[in-house]
C-alpha cells in the first residue's frame, strides 16, 4: 500500500479548519431594497434587468458599502459583476432566469472580481463581498433550464451559463444558492485566477478566504457538475450537493495554466446522486497544495470518490508532472450503490462483463446509464499520494475493493465492446457511428 500513514504530527498539519472568511454584513450602515430603491420589477423574466442590478451594486459599493434586498419573485439579468462591501441577500422565493444574449458563451450570473480587471491590475480585485439566502438554510434558485440543448452532442445551440465565477476575490461568500441546470457546458459554480501577465505578483490574483455552503444543483451535465477549482487558496465548501448529473466537487486544476493550482482547501459534506462522482481530484500540470475532505456520500454514482494523476504537458511544468501535496486527506466516504450513474463512453472498456449486461440508454438525456463501477477509485500512480480512509458501501459486490488503486487505463473503441450487448440496439445512431479525434499522449 503505498497510502501514507497518519502520525499525529501529520493530522496537525493535515486538517484544515475553517476558511478566514469574515463576515462583514453586520458592519454595513446602508440597506436597499432594490424593487422600492432602484425600480426593479419581478416580471416574470420578462426583461434584461441586468443595468438596474449593476447600478445598484456600484452605488452601494461607492457608498462604503452595504447590502441589497431582492425581493421574492421572477427575474432576468446576468453578467453581474459585485464590488467590494457589498452583500446581496436574496429572498428564498426568488428565482433567477439568466437573460441571454446572442455574443455570450459560458458568462457566469454573478462574476466575483473587478469588471476593470485588466485595466487596473493589482488594485482590481474585490473583498468583503457576499451573496446570500434571506433565511439561513434556506435557498434562493438560479435556473437556466430554459437554455436550448443540442442534445446530440451535448453543447447548447447559442448558449451557456453558470451561476458565478470567482477570480480576483478576497473575504466572500456564497450560501443558500440552488442551480436548475439543462446539462450545460459548464460547472455551475467557477474558480479560476487571473491570467495577466506577473500577477501571481499581486495580492490578490485568485480567489482567497471564502465560505461556500448550502449550494446545490440538479441535471448538470456528466462532463461537468457543480464545483470546478483551478485556482484558490483558504477556501471552504460546505453541505454540496449534485442530483442526477455530473461532479459534485471538482478539484481538476489544469485550466488555470501557470497561475492555476490551488491550497488549504477544505470540504465537509458533499453529496452527489445519479452522477458521475461526488468528488474528483486530478492534478493536471499544476503544483497545488493540502485539500481535506469529510463525509462524502454518493448514491448510485460513477464512484463515490475519484483520483487521477498529474501530468506534463510539455509547456507549464518543464518535465514536471502537476500534484497535489502529500497527506491530502478524504475521509468518511459512503457509497450505496444504483443502476443510474451516467457512463462515459470514454470508460466502457473498463467495465466487467455483468456491468456491461446493466447497461441502459436514458432517452431524455441522451446518456448511456448503468450501474455504479467503484466505491473510490485511486488513479494517481505514483505522481502523487491521497490519503482515502473510513471507507463504506452499501450494495456492492464483497469482491469490490473499497479503495481501488489501479493507474488511468488507456481508451478503447466503445462501439466495439456494446455490439456484444443489449444496449446497442437502444443506442441512436450518432452513437453507434459517432468518433472522437485521438488526444495527444500525455507524459505522466
Amino acid at each position: 500500500m503505498k497510502k501514507t500513514l497518519l502520525t499525529l504530527a501529520t493530522l496537525t498539519l493535515t486538517l484544515v479548519g475553517n476558511a478566514a472568511y469574515i463576515d462583514t454584513i453586520d458592519q454595513v450602515l446602508v440597506e436597499k431594497d432594490l424593487v422600492a430603491d432602484f425600480g426593479m420589477v419581478a416580471d416574470d423574466a420578462a426583461s434584461d434587468q441586468s443595468a438596474k442590478l449593476q447600478d445598484a451594486i456600484d452605488e452601494i459599493s461607492a457608498k462604503g458599502g452595504g447590502r441589497i434586498y431582492l425581493p421574492a419573485g421572477t427575474y432576468s439579468f446576468n453578467s453581474i459583476y459585485m464590488n467590494s462591501n457589498v452583500h446581496l441577500v436574496i429572498d428564498k422565493g426568488v428565482i433567477i432566469k439568466p437573460f441571454l444574449h446572442e455574443s455570450q458563451k459560458g458568462n457566469g450570473v454573478f462574476h466575483f472580481t473587478n469588471k476593470s480587471e485588466s485595466r487596473k491590475g493589482e488594485e482590481g480585485f474585490i473583498e468583503n463581498v457576499s451573496i446570500r439566502c434571506s433565511e439561513e438554510g434556506e435557498y434562493f434558485t438560479i435556473d437556466y433550464s430554459h437554455i436550448p440543448l443540442n442534445i446530440k452532442h451535448k453543447r447548447q445551440e447559442k448558449h451557456s451559463a453558470r451561476a458565478f465565477k470567482c477570480v480576483q476575490v478576497r473575504n466572500f461568500m456564497i450560501e443558500g444558492m440552488y442551480v436548475i441546470d439543462n446539462w450545460t457546458t459548464h460547472c455551475a459554480g467557477i474558480f479560476v485566477p487571473s491570467k495577466i501577465e506577473g500577477c501571481d505578483e499581486w495580492e490578490v490574483y485568485k480567489p482567497t478566504a471564502g465560505l461556500i455552503r448550502n449550494f446545490k444543483s440538479i441535471n448538470s451535465s456528466p462532463g461537468y457538475g457543480l464545483a470546478q477549482l483551478h485556482a484558490g487558496y483558504d477556501l471552504r465548501f460546505e453541505n454540496l450537493s449534485t442530483t442526477n448529473g455530473g461532479i459534485t466537487f471538482r478539484l481538476e486544476t489544469g485550466a488555470g495554466g501557470h497561475y492555476g493550482g490551488v491550497d488549504q482547501i477544505s470540504a465537509d459534506t458533499i453529496y452527489c446522486e445519479n452522477g458521475v462522482t461526488a468528488m474528483a481530484m486530478g492534478p493536471h500540470t499544476a503544483k497545488n497544495g493540502m485539500v481535506t475532505a469529510r463525509n462524502i456520500t454518493a448514491l448510485s454514482c460513477g464512484t463515490a470518490v475519484q483520483m487521477g494523476p498529474g501530468f506534463d504537458d510539455g509547456r507549464e511544468n518543464s518535465g514536471v508532472p502537476g500534484r497535489f501535496a502529500d497527506g491530502c486527506l478524504i475521509e468518511n466516504v459512503h457509497a450505496v450503490y444504483g443502476e443510474n450513474a451516467p457512463i462515459a463512453t470514454k470508460t466502457i472498456s473498463h467495465l466487467a462483463e455483468w456491468q456491461l449486461e446493466r447497461l441502459w440508454f436514458d432517452e431524455k438525456t441522451q446518456l448511456i446509464r448503468g450501474p455504479s463501477q467503484w466505491i473510490a477509485h485511486d488513479k494517481t500512480g505514483d505522481s502523487w499520494s491521497p490519503t482515502i480512509r473510513d471507507v463504506t458501501s452499501e450494495g456492492f459486490s464483497p469482491e469490490i475493493s473499497p479503495v481501488l488503486e489501479r493507474e488511468k487505463q488507456p481508451r478503447s473503441d466503445y462501439k466495439a465492446i456494446l455490439k456484444n450487448y443489449s444496449i446497442w440496439k437502444e443506442l441512436p445512431e450518432y452513437l453507434k457511428v459517432g468518433s472522437k479525434k485521438p488526444k495527444k499522449e500525455r507524459k505522466h
